[in-house]
């Protein structure tokens, strides 16, 4: 996997999609704050994965953890990421996102991600 870095003192440019994020449910309140809590620890140890646009794919609770914990003063590392995924990136995003939807949900997923990633699939890949 190609990743880059976006250094700890720099500003990410990340946007969360507002669409796409309206398909993920919250993580359960005690999961968030282990999230968090790892990532203050040990920082961001698998990347968040944009488009070429900077619209994370994979990665919405990561990078709103991470620019929470810098805003209460916390020193958090450079935030990995990949723009250009491979074919086995934008498998495990889609695995990965669609595992974690139910039913109605995953319809969405799998089209913004059909629209967003390069290379989709075959259908036999996603399910």
């Amino acid at each position: 996997m190609s990743q880059s870095v976006i250094p700890a003192s720099d500003k990410d440019p990340f946007e969360i999609d507002e669409v796409y994020a309206s398909l993920f449910d919250d993580l359960e309140p005690k999961q968030y704050k282990a999230l968090k809590a790892s990532i203050r620890e040990h920082g961001v140890d698998t990347a968040i994965i944009i488009d070429a646009e900077n619209k994370v794919i994979d990665g919405h609770h990561r990078l709103r953890a991470v620019r929470e914990l810098r805003a209460e003063g916390h020193d958090i590392p450079d935030i990995p990421f990949v723009q250009k995924p491979t074919r086995v990136d934008t498998l495990r995003a889609r695995r990965a996102n669609l595992a974690r939807r139910d039913g109605h949900k995953k319809a969405g997923v799998q089209d913004y991600l059909r629209e967003h990633l390069p290379e989709p699939p075959d259908a036999a890949d996603t399910d």
